[in-house]
């Protein structure tokens, strides 16, 4: 007999990962001039939403994690708070620092 855990019971009520995530979904991306590339795609995989790449972005920000593309694609395959704020997505690193380098301000 197998049980399966929901993720969203492994992350607090109080946790800061739930702000971000309240805080980048009232965001209009539009607004903010971030934009996806649909262009650059080339295996045919769906381009990540902004709010997506937003959010790991500011999650390593607050985590100090801030130059390092890499340490946080290895935080998305093992940390429960940032699974549980992306939906169990997996952006590759070159993803994230694409999305760093573009929308640099």
């Amino acid at each position: 007999m197998s049980s399966t855990i929901n993720i969203s019971t492994l992350v607090d009520f109080n946790n800061i990962v739930r702000a971000v995530d309240s805080y980048v979904e009232i965001l209009n991306i539009k607004d903010l001039n971030i934009k996806t590339k649909r262009s650059l795609i080339a295996d045919g995989q769906p381009a990540f939403h902004p709010k997506l790449l937003l959010k790991i972005y500011i999650y390593g920000y607050l985590n100090k994690i801030r130059r390092s593309s890499r340490k946080l694609e290895t935080e998305i395959k093992r940390n429960i708070e940032l699974m549980w704020l992306i939906q169990g997505l997996t952006p590759s690193y070159k993803t994230i620092a694409n999305f760093r380098k573009d929308e640099r301000r």
